[in-house]
């Protein structure tokens, strides 16, 4: 990591209607499913971790309007944190995601993102996002390298969204 000011951010601040019930709770490998995607930050050498969006009995960044999006969550933690230069965002909905396939993400100066997926994302601080409104509009306002995600890797990228999505997912035993 060649960066001093990188904050993780697990963004946790869906309605999660699908699924019935807040995501970033859900039991995974014995912890809730936002402490797992702490991990993943911390394992690739994120120090400083946030939550972004309500979820109780965490410390959290709450978003300023509430089931706006991750593009409007991601603005509103920018503006949380000024002191931060860069930004490693990860959803709660990704278990399978792991450390070794984030951390390539922050050789990028300019930020970065894997071709097809908008998150997770290495973000720079930069232009103003505000009037963004997806996570495709900030990498191009902010000029985020698009980098090649190999076949082996899509399983990683698989985001869960419905008991049934959970329940394929956890009876695989990935």
């Amino acid at each position: 990591m060649i960066y001093s000011r990188i904050a993780g951010v697990v963004l946790a601040g869906g309605r999660s209607s699908r699924m019935g019930m807040n995501k970033a709770m859900l039991s995974f490998r014995g912890s809730p499913l936002v402490d797992h995607m702490r991990q993943i930050l911390q394992g690739a050498g994120i120090e400083d971790i946030f939550i972004g969006g309500d979820v109780e009995g965490y410390d959290h960044i709450p978003d300023a309007t509430r089931y706006a999006g991750p593009a409007q969550a991601i603005w509103n933690i920018m503006e949380a944190l000024p002191a931060y230069d860069y930004f490693l965002v990860v959803p709660v909905d990704m278990p399978l995601l792991n450390s070794a396939l984030i951390t390539p993400l922050l050789k990028s100066p300019c930020g970065a993102y894997w071709q097809n997926y908008p998150l997770p994302a290495f973000l720079r601080r930069g232009v103003a996002i505000w009037h963004c409104n997806s996570v495709r509009d900030i990498h191009q306002t902010l000029g985020s390298k698009k980098m090649p995600l190999l076949q082996d890797d899509l399983l990683m990228m698989r985001n869960i969204n419905t008991p049934s999505d959970w329940e394929a997912m956890v009876s695989h035993e990935y």
